[in-house]
């Protein structure tokens, strides 16, 4: 089975070259055989407009130079694109608005438009030509409001499944005759059974689901309950997650992920770890790595512990045993698991993401505090500070991989204000009911706020200095819109309602 580390470049940071070839060369050892890269549609090309997606636009320059690197290392290139949904930014363009199937905009094609289908073909020979896979990833996931617009008429006369089948196996049909094979999420024919005998058996099926088995998402979507019927008798491909994007690798989402799919995907031809985009994932590329690392050896083997994991990060930054570096690792990997949160609040999805970044007023925040075991949150402080000290207190210099010590110095202090953004919240949401708080009551929670957002600001300063050094500047205001946004909606944190009054005694 191949085991294939897909980069997001289509919505937020963007790898520099030398980025990928420095991960390349650490992950090769632990058993890698490919990347993939999330497009969308934001190659340029002669086909769609600005590069489809505008604001990323991915060159065949750039491209060559990461196949040049793989080919030489033999190593396969995957590209993902997408002929269905997720055609938001490309469809936002004004010369695509014959092609948008909701006439405002929305993120999904026509299906019943001969020419747009032309136009995708005549797009996916072009930029495939890129790449050294055989595999073509055409997307098709979360295709939402797909026919419930300009199309709508089309499909309820020649019913949604067809419509659907006939327009995905006539772009499978053409990328066969040109040597390519389609690679194709699972979602519609997960929702659709009907789909899964009407498209064609030489379409390769991908499955994915980046959750456990009762969080949220798999409760209302049940990606692993329905995969073996889903995928019998077809190809197919399995798609975890290195977890990268949260604020650190959160190890219990992780490894009860990867568990799963080396159980579901004992028979797939590849297992490909995610690494998504978007504007709120700001962490450098050290969590990728490892994140992959484990999802690599873990996959393969179901004994490989937590202690396991942790001893391969310390012999690959260290290349010594330190119990204090073994100690504030787990910690890290701990903080957003169930030693400190409920299960319940768990189960609703990733959880430091949101305690960053989410608006302390917002009802999403205010209903976990009261799923919040306050003690265990300030043990989770306590904890989170020994972690920082140690990180603090250690050489880089003696470190064999010194600048992988340094970004997890820098992720501690990330998660430190984090948890202390968690208090303001829990702390905020719980001041609700009060009416009388004088400033001996709140002086507290106000030298909270500044330790919190101070840490904010430094790490905020963290994130442009890494951002250069990785990742190409494209998106970065963006991100840096979207984490100014988190640092001044912290301020809500201090806020309380309008019906309580604030007493300040006379000095």
């Amino acid at each position: 089975m191949k085991k294939i580390l897909q980069y997001d470049v289509a919505r937020g940071r963007i790898p520099r070259p030398e980025t990928v070839f420095k991960q390349l060369d650490l992950l090769r050892p632990f058993g890698l055989d490919g990347i993939q890269f999330y497009l969308e549609n934001t190659v340029e090309n002669s086909v769609f407009p600005s590069a489809g997606a505008g604001k990323n636009p991915i060159t065949p320059d750039y491209l060559a130079q990461i196949r040049s690197y793989t080919d030489a290392h033999g190593l396969e290139f995957i590209p993902h694109f997408e002929i269905l949904s997720h055609l938001e930014h490309l469809l936002a363009l004004p010369e695509m608005e014959p092609y948008r199937d909701i006439p405002e905009g929305g993120h999904c094609c026509r299906l019943d438009l001969p020419e747009f289908r032309e136009k995708m073909k005549a797009f996916l020979q072009e930029v495939s030509s890129c790449f050294s896979s055989r595999y073509v990833h055409c997307g098709g996931d979360e295709a939402f409001n797909l026919g419930l617009g300009r199309s709508r008429a089309y499909l309820e006369a020649h019913g949604f499944e067809e419509t659907f089948a006939d327009y995905v196996n006539d772009i499978a049909a053409f990328l066969r005759s040109i040597g390519k094979t389609m690679l194709f999420y699972a979602d519609e024919a997960i929702v659709y059974p009907k789909l899964r005998r009407l498209l064609s058996k030489d379409i390769v099926f991908v499955n994915w689901a980046y959750c456990g088995r009762k969080e949220v998402y798999e409760v209302e979507n049940y990606h692993y309950s329905r995969h073996a019927e889903t995928v019998a008798g077809r190809r197919f491909l399995a798609t975890g997650n290195c977890m990268a994007e949260y604020v650190f690798t959160p190890f219990e989402r992780l490894s009860e992920n990867v568990a799963i799919w080396r159980e579901l995907g004992k028979e797939a031809e590849a297992f490909v770890i995610s690494d998504w985009g978007s504007d709120e994932n700001i962490n450098p590329y050290v969590l990728t790595t490892l994140g992959t690392i484990y999802a690599l050896k873990a996959f393969e083997n179901a004994d490989y512990s937590q202690n396991d994991f942790i001893c391969d990060v310390e012999s690959l930054i260290l290349n010594r045993r330190d119990d204090g570096f073994r100690r504030a690792y787990r910690i890290l990997l701990d903080a957003s698991g169930t030693r400190y949160w409920s299960p319940e609040l768990i189960y609703r999805g990733p959880l430091l993401p949101g305690r960053l970044f989410d608006d302390p007023d917002s009802r999403g925040l205010c209903l976990g505090a009261g799923m919040t075991d306050p003690a265990k949150l300030d043990q989770l402080i306590h904890d989170v500070r020994s972690a920082v000290a140690w990180f603090d207190s250690a050489d880089s210099a003696s470190a064999v991989r010194p600048e992988m010590l340094s970004e997890l110095r820098a992720l501690a202090k990330r998660v430190l204000a984090t948890v202390l953004r968690a208090k303001l919240c829990f702390l905020h949401a719980h001041n609700t009911g009060g009416v009388w708080f004088t400033q001996k009551e709140l002086d507290p929670q106000i030298r909270l706020y500044e330790e919190c957002t101070a840490l904010m600001r430094e790490d905020l300063e963290f994130m442009k200095t890494n951002w250069r050094k990785e990742s190409l500047p494209t998106c970065y205001d963006r991100a840096e819109a979207y984490y100014l946004r988190a640092l001044e909606s912290t301020r809500k944190a201090l806020h309380l309602p309008e019906t309580s009054l604030r007493v300040f005694p006379p000095e």
